[in-house]
């Protein structure tokens, strides 16, 4: 490159060949570099009135095109100068080949950084050191295992379909956890791939790392084979159990001390209440016991599911999130630094589709309204079914936002989840009032419903 900048003519071969590409590279290189043709064809979809959310594989074939265009630009004016010589003004080529593009990289290097200093989050550090310290003997496996891996002393193995590592890998490796992207279908190679081993997986963090949503799985949590109601309203004085919740170490490794605890959902409705177990147990890798549950219930008529405490927390960025109406704002008060803003009418945020098993669900959407606002400003809705099944919808009405635009959490009502899923979470903006969307926080407790309601 620092040679071909220093001519001052340049003939163009009678046949295109590799050398004639030599003047285009460096362009190539920025363009490909920094996701021109992906860029090609989000906008793409854009043209086409369809939300600028794109599968990998449109994504994939958006780029081959966008790149396969360049390099047809590029033929086509070189067969109509061939055999010519160009002349070429001193220092004009070194320019053209080699500043332009290199300034052209620096400056939106510069500029990414500038975003990057108005919050100063190093996501990657602080979630690979949290992961490390919380589990400190984890052998995770994903395209993203390293990235969570590079703080710490865990075990990474990359792995994906057709690609290496994809064949018999539980097998293979004494795999703990798995850490995969949303948006390249690597979840749905896990499931397909390994359906036994994924139905016991349980989601345990969802992290937003470069604009997208990555989840943690973990293959060793500990989980409920069964529960039953023993006694509906006995006692602690009468020596019995409400009922009985079977726990299992999913963990091969060591002994565990597992707890339990039964969530009472309302049948016609209302709060749920959460019953611990009398204590907790030490249970061996790979075995199950019985805990106990404490009576009295309180009256009413409910469904039990046994669940091991925590709760799990995901939460989801709003802006990371699909949208067929708004924009991107700055917020320094949100939680991630950005919000999703909309005014006028349409779907703002929506996703991410992601499978959740049986168990029981709160959501909550972190929103505020710009002042003057009144009545209704949002619909929020958990969906499943590509949005066809509604489990729990709520309207945000402006005065639960208070007066001065600031954000507050609104919660739907408590969902009872019998069956798989894949839920949606969205909020659709009715117009008249600038909305803005933080994020939306799920408090999931994976588990198994007894048979038939307690009454």
């Amino acid at each position: 490159m620092v040679l071909l900048g220093r001519r001052t003519g340049l003939r163009l071969p009678e046949r295109l060949g590799l050398p004639a590409l030599a003047l285009l590279f460096p362009w190539l290189a920025v363009s490909i570099y920094y996701g021109l043709p992906q860029k090609l064809a989000l906008a793409g979809s854009w043209i086409g009135r369809t939300p600028p959310r794109l599968s990998p594989g449109p994504l994939a074939i958006g780029a081959v095109l966008g790149s396969l265009v360049l390099l047809g630009l590029a033929a086509a004016l070189a067969r109509h100068l061939r055999g010519r010589t160009i002349p070429i003004p001193p220092g004009a080529a070194l320019i053209a080949c080699i500043v332009l593009p290199a300034a052209l990289s620096l400056g939106i290097d510069a500029r990414n950084w500038q975003q990057w200093a108005a919050t100063r989050r190093h996501v990657i550090r602080d979630t690979s050191r949290e992961f490390g310290a919380a589990i400190p003997d984890a052998y995770v496996a994903g395209l993203g295992a390293t990235t969570i891996s590079l703080e710490n002393r865990n075990r990474a193995l990359h792995a994906h379909e057709r690609f290496f590592n994809g064949n018999d890998t539980f097998a293979r490796f004494p795999l703990t956890h798995l850490f995969m992207g949303g948006r390249n279908r690597e979840v749905d190679f896990w499931y397909r791939r390994y359906p036994a081993e994924m139905n016991s997986a349980r989601v345990v963090r969802a992290i937003a790392v470069k604009k997208d949503h990555y989840y943690l799985y973990s293959l060793v949590e500990p989980s409920v084979d069964a529960v039953a109601g023993a006694h509906p309203r006995a006692g602690p004085a009468a020596g019995e159990a409400a009922a009985t919740i079977t726990v299992r170490n999913n963990d091969p490794r060591r002994a565990r001390d597992i707890d339990g605890a039964l969530l009472l959902h309302p049948v016609g409705g209302g709060s749920d209440v959460v019953l611990p177990a009398a204590t907790a147990r030490s249970v061996p890798a790979g075995r199950s016991v019985e805990l106990a549950v404490p009576g009295p219930l309180p009256p009413g008529s409910w469904r039990l599911l046994g669940f091991v405490p925590p709760a799990l927390e995901h939460r989801f960025e709003a802006e990371y999130l699909g949208h067929r109406t708004g924009r991107l704002v700055r917020e320094e008060g949100a939680s991630n630094g950005e919000v999703w803003e909309a005014a006028a009418p349409g779907i703002a945020i929506m996703g991410p589709n992601l499978r959740y098993q049986p168990g029981a669900l709160r959501v909550s959407f972190r929103l505020g309204a710009a002042p003057p606002a009144a009545g209704t400003v949002a619909i929020l809705r958990v969906t499943a079914d590509r949005g066809r099944t509604v489990l729990a919808e709520k309207r945000a009405d402006a005065f639960e936002l208070g007066a001065t635009g600031a954000f507050a959490d609104i919660a739907l009502p408590e969902i009872a989840l019998e069956q798989e899923q894949f839920l949606e979470f969205t909020a659709e903006t009715i117009g008249g009032a600038k909305v803005s969307f933080d994020r939306v926080l799920v408090s999931y407790r994976p588990g198994v419903w007894a048979g038939e309601p307690l009454r």
